[in-house]
């Protein structure tokens, strides 16, 4: 059992791919932070468009919204996440 602890590569050992490691992690919760940042209507339709693929139409049955409020929904929710990482995090409503 303890050997294939060991067989696990963590962090690359390549100092570039420890590069690209860190770069990824450091990515990742910048997106987490942002996310945060959003009303929570925003962060939902985001969620489920990009993290968990849903279309609009099944985004739109799931909150019981049009399909059309859901695109203004997702419009308004990228303009502001956009707006939040240009300004370094700092959301000003």
């Amino acid at each position: 059992m303890e050997d294939d602890i060991n067989d696990v590569e963590v962090i690359p050992e390549d100092d570039s791919k420890k590069t690209d490691f860190v770069d990824s992690l450091e990515r990742r919760l910048n997106h987490e932070e942002v996310m945060q940042e959003l009303n929570p209507r925003y962060r939902e339709v985001l969620l489920k468009y990009f993290d968990f693929g849903y279309s609009v139409k099944e985004i739109a049955y799931q909150m019981d919204e049009s399909e059309a409020n859901v695109k203004t929904l997702l419009f308004r929710a990228k303009k502001k996440y956009k707006e939040i990482v240009e300004s370094g995090g700092e959301n000003n409503d």
